[in-house]
């Protein structure tokens, strides 16, 4: 017999017209929650509500706000933002009476809904990124301010679950103090069937002016000191460099990507550098809409090679999204990337600051098409552990499991 309908709660500090790994991720869970019969409902502040309401977006779960300024208060006074929180999870609670609760990031929702609730209704929390992980050198980190490193110590630790995206997550819960047995390993997903649709590669000479007879290397990723486009850029004008009669082209696809302008400027690869400044869907074009959107999709087809330089990571999306496209990748070793390219096995793997080697990666794959056909097949053989069908029914047994509702 089939388990009975769950009303999920799914409270978030960011969510669409966002377009980050933790925003599109989320958004694919609800999705497919909602077509198995359950009653999904994200959470998020009320700005991006009102922008996605303004939008006249169809989603097939519920969208609601947190109350106005809530991420504000927590901004610049995290105690008070932390009880702000607990008050709005305890009115939330009484009135529509979810089954589970699902927080995206350990802070500040997964802090305010323990204050908030405790252990009376089943919870989770999925660590996305700079929630739990720090890194001083990429100026990276919530728990750098000591405040919210309190809080988190204090409140983060005492939900029923916790969901692991990595192994680099998990050792981070475990470093926190939560008990192993609390700790569940999820993944990210893609929906490998979108990513299998043939492509047109002419497209991206419309879109970008990116020469169709040109060899492509891309990376996907806002610019943030954590990405490293810097050891990128520079490897890439090495490669240049040492192979002037190439016909070859970076692309660089994100939010505030156009910042790199100065330094491609530098290396003097203007030209060869297509720095897109954001690829998806508009706030007011979210009708019906699928993530990742088409248009990435497309850039990911076109391309030959995928090269991921980050610092750190708690997933990294896009290497999987790329994997799923059949790209073969070069991925920095870096916490979070070696976790899904198992330090080498399914990716070219390079250390993420040495700019030398990732030039020498690069030029291995623009020379040799029996090397990049080799890794191709191991990304397609990579990316299908992460097809989000199967994922999502991983979300649902745990659901299930924390809510005792059996099958």
């Amino acid at each position: 017999m089939k388990a009975r309908s769950l009303k999920i709660a799914m409270p978030t500090p960011a969510f669409l017209p966002n377009m980050g790994g933790m925003e599109v991720g989320l958004h694919n869970i609800a999705c497919r929650l909602a077509d198995r019969g359950h009653e999904p409902c994200v959470i998020m502040p009320a700005t991006q509500y009102r922008a996605l309401k303004r939008s006249d977006c169809e989603f097939n779960y519920d969208i609601a706000p947190f109350w106005p300024k809530t991420s504000a208060i927590t901004e610049h006074w995290p105690n008070i933002g932390l009880r702000f929180h607990g008050m709005f999870f305890r009115y939330y609670q009484h009135r529509y009476k979810p089954d589970v609760w699902h927080s995206t990031m350990i802070y500040p929702t997964g802090t305010g809904l323990f204050y908030g609730l405790g252990t009376a209704v089943p919870s989770l929390a999925r660590a996305a990124g700079n929630d739990i992980q720090i890194s001083h050198d990429a100026d990276y980190g919530i728990r750098r301010d000591p405040r919210a490193d309190h809080i988190i110590r204090t409140w983060g630790c005492g939900l029923s679950a916790y969901v692991a995206i990595t192994e680099t997550v998990r050792q981070e819960y475990l470093a926190l103090g939560i008990p192993d047995e609390k700790i569940f390993f999820i993944p990210n997903g893609v929906d490998l069937q979108r990513f299998n649709r043939p492509r047109n590669r002419k497209i991206l000479h419309d879109r970008h002016g990116i020469a169709e007879d040109s060899f492509l290397f891309l990376s996907v990723g806002r610019n943030h000191p954590k990405k490293n486009y810097k050891t990128l850029i520079e490897a890439f004008g090495i490669l240049c460099r040492r192979n002037p009669e190439a016909q070859v082209q970076l692309a660089i696809a994100g939010d505030k990507v156009s910042e790199l302008s100065p330094l491609a400027a530098r290396e003097r690869l203007t030209a060869q550098i297509h720095l897109i400044e954001r690829i998806g869907i508009d706030a007011g074009d979210l009708q019906n809409i699928e993530l990742p959107a088409d248009p990435l999709i497309d850039l990911y087809k076109g391309a030959d090679v995928f090269v991921f330089p980050s610092l750190i990571e708690t997933f990294g999306i896009a290497i999987v999204e790329a994997m799923a496209a059949g790209l073969p990748c070069i991925i920095s070793d870096a916490p979070g990337c070696r976790d899904i390219t198992a330090q080498g096995v399914h990716a070219l793997d390079f250390p993420p600051l040495n700019k030398e080697a990732l030039a020498e990666k690069m030029e291995e794959f623009l020379h040799h098409r029996d090397l990049r056909i080799k890794w191709q097949d191991k990304s397609k053989a990579r990316a299908a552990a992460y097809d989000w069908d199967h994922i999502v029914t991983q979300y649902e047994n745990l659901y299930l499991k924390l809510t005792g509702v059996g099958a």
